[in-house]
């Protein structure tokens, strides 16, 4: 047989990790502007306003969405700052304040904004989390379940 907790093995997981960590850090640059960051793992995906899918849809309201505003306050806090301000933190550009805040865009999955590898990419990026959390809680109740079996063989001493 193969063992599988072999040197091969934790050099593909590493590289797995690795390759994830590649995958999104191009989603992060898509977010701020640059979705030719975008790997494009799974080929391309054709998403637009009327085909959002339901994940997409979560993910833009639910996390997409707040991270571009919360970004762009900050943008805008230091570019409305006091002068000193301004000098200390900014650099010169003809709007915002930060290099790459005042491009935050939670619509960087959207094919009109040339998010069609950054779709497969997103898509891709939270299969592979909903999954390690599905494997994570099922870890934890199979451990739950395999103490209490072992609590319930164990015998108790008696207090007389």
């Amino acid at each position: 047989g193969v063992d599988l907790r072999g040197g091969r093995f934790e050099v593909v997981v590493i590289r797995s990790a690795l390759g994830l960590v590649l995958v999104s850090w191009g989603l992060v640059g898509a977010f701020f502007g640059e979705p030719s960051r975008c790997v494009g793992v799974l080929g391309s995906r054709d998403v637009t306003e009327d085909n959002l899918p339901l994940s997409f849809r979560a993910l833009r309201k639910y996390l997409l969405g707040p991270a571009m505003n919360w970004f762009l306050m900050w943008d805008r806090l230091a570019d409305n700052s006091g002068w000193w301000v301004r000098r200390a933190l900014c650099t010169e550009q003809e709007s915002g304040c930060f290099d790459h805040l005042h491009k935050a865009n939670a619509d960087f999955i959207f094919e009109e904004n040339g998010g069609g590898r950054c779709a497969a990419d997103l898509s891709f990026v939270s299969n592979v989390f909903v999954c390690a959390g599905v494997v994570a809680c099922g870890s934890h109740f199979l451990k739950k379940r395999d103490r209490q079996r072992r609590a319930a063989r164990r015998p108790r001493p008696h207090q007389d």
